[in-house]
């Protein structure tokens, strides 16, 4: 504990140092050398028998569950029978051409599982990520939104969209 706040202080004394150069990297560095400190101890390799035991457990959790997904729900119930939700393990890639609809399915998603989550977006800003969740919350036409052409009742739904996303544990993150 003591070596890893000793590397810890050294970790900020360089970065108090970096005054020359790229500032951004700097950071970058001492971030991802704070980051590094809390996995020292975790080993990254093991047999196929140490991984048996868990494999185990994770089938006595989906069979108590009778054939009900145990991961995070996508909100998609036909996605949801197929992978049985999201688990923590999983990593899912979504590729496509432009503007067939990658967002908006990360969005609904991201929605549907209603746990704290993050968005990385190179392409769209947090401006528009936050309107597209606004109008699928609310169940309003992003367009009649964007034109400004929305009517009483549509106003009412943006509201009550903007009061259930207020709370939300959703992280952006929209360098271009």
């Amino acid at each position: 504990q003591k070596s890893r706040m000793r590397q810890a202080m050294r970790i900020a004394a360089d970065l108090q140092n970096a005054v020359t150069g790229d500032t951004a990297e700097a950071i970058d560095l001492a971030i991802r050398g704070l980051m590094d400190l809390n996995h020292v101890g975790q080993s990254w390799n093991c047999t196929l028998s140490e991984a048996l035991g868990p494999a185990l457990d994770e089938l006595d959790r989906c069979h108590a569950a009778n054939g009900k997904p145990i991961g995070l729900p996508t909100g998609i119930r036909d996605l949801d029978a197929d992978l049985g939700g999201m688990h923590r393990s999983d990593l899912i890639v979504v590729g496509a051409r432009p503007a067939t609809g990658k967002t908006a399915f990360m969005l609904n998603t991201l929605l549907g599982c209603h746990a704290p989550a993050g968005v990385i977006s190179a392409e769209q800003g947090r401006l528009q990520v936050a309107l597209r969740m606004i109008a699928i919350t609310g169940e309003v036409r992003l367009h009649a939104m964007r034109m400004g052409k929305i009517d009483d009742d549509e106003w009412s739904r943006v509201s009550g969209a903007v009061n259930a996303l207020h709370g939300s544990q959703v992280w952006m993150f929209d360098k271009p």
